[in-house]
């Protein structure tokens, strides 16, 4: 019988030089074959959308395809509705991001048509939507008005007003509204940002019923709000910050790994972020909303029964 040797030091007590990269606070910064790795996840969606688009795929299937190899698995993708308890539903929507685990599979599906292309998705289960335009600047007035009329018209029943961290008001239920656009259509990129502006001040559209983030493939440029000018790195939801006058801010990623896909990486790592953080409604608030019209009945001979609880 062989004898167990003991080692002489314990693995979690290797000195830090020894240490393996993953134990470092930047695990990407110090393994160059992983950071390599995941840089080419986004060299393999680039790819992805080239060749869509050369096999004459529409831009929707383009980022739904795009998504789906992108997010978690608990995720689905669908093109659809989304409706709320009252039977009110939004308009045509490219992509609606919602927990498969928790959606009602035998509901909302239009009779004899296809799933995929006539899904109607509670609001309070999606997670996120998606506007897809070729040119932005072509579509940039129906994006937001498609949003603009989910946020006035649909009404989530987890909708709360709670107080946030940095003294404004926060809004949770609604699904996070991005735009992915291939190509801007503007000369310079600093347009984007102008017309923006212009179609906000145009409409005079509130925090609440505005984008949440905007990405332009062709410029690598992602599009949101900050509640600071000193905090570009932390985009925030509009609708969660309605008291406070936000920053629309620009990011374009320090690019130094010669693949110019960072800013894709970025919007993706958005997308992860505000997808994952979505509080669903409870079961039974749910189900008291969207479930049958259920009345108990209480007859005339109805007695209340002794709980014997006080007895020995």
């Amino acid at each position: 019988m062989e004898r167990f040797e003991v080692p002489e030091h314990d693995p979690i007590d290797v000195p830090p030089e020894e240490s393996s990269a993953i134990d470092r606070p930047n695990y990407l910064e110090y393994n160059r074959e992983a950071r390599e790795a995941w840089f080419r996840i986004f060299v393999h969606l680039n790819d992805a959308i080239e060749q869509h688009q050369a096999k004459g795929g529409t831009n929707e299937d383009i980022v739904r395809t795009m998504l789906e190899n992108f997010l978690p698995p608990k995720y689905d993708i669908v093109e659809g509705f989304l409706i709320d308890h009252r039977g009110v539903q939004s308009k045509q929507t490219d992509v609606i991001i919602y927990d498969r685990f928790v959606h009602p599979n035998p509901l909302f599906n239009e009779p004899g048509k296809n799933e995929t292309h006539s899904r109607f998705v509670p609001i309070d289960l999606a997670v996120a939507t998606v506007e897809v335009k070729t040119v932005l600047k072509d579509k940039i007035r129906d994006a937001f008005d498609n949003i603009r009329h989910t946020r006035m018209n649909l009404d989530p029943i987890n909708l709360n007003v709670i107080p946030s961290g940095i003294g404004d008001m926060m809004i949770t239920g609604y699904p996070t509204s991005f735009v992915f656009a291939l190509s801007s259509g503007w000369a310079r990129t600093s347009s984007i940002k102008d017309a923006i502006r212009k179609e906000v001040m145009r409409e005079r559209i509130q925090p609440k019923s505005r984008f949440d983030i905007l990405y332009v493939h062709d410029r690598d440029v992602t599009v949101g709000w900050t509640p600071g000018k000193g905090w570009s790195s932390f985009l925030v939801r509009p609708c969660d910050h309605w008291l406070t006058p936000l920053h629309l801010t620009e990011i374009v990623p320090d690019d130094q790994t010669g693949n110019g896909l960072l800013g894709l990486a970025h919007f993706l790592s958005q997308v992860v972020l505000f997808v994952t953080r979505f509080s669903f409604p409870t079961l039974d608030r749910f189900v008291y909303y969207w479930g049958p019209p259920v009345k108990m009945k209480h007859n005339a001979d109805d007695e209340s029964m002794p709980s014997f609880m006080n007895e020995s």
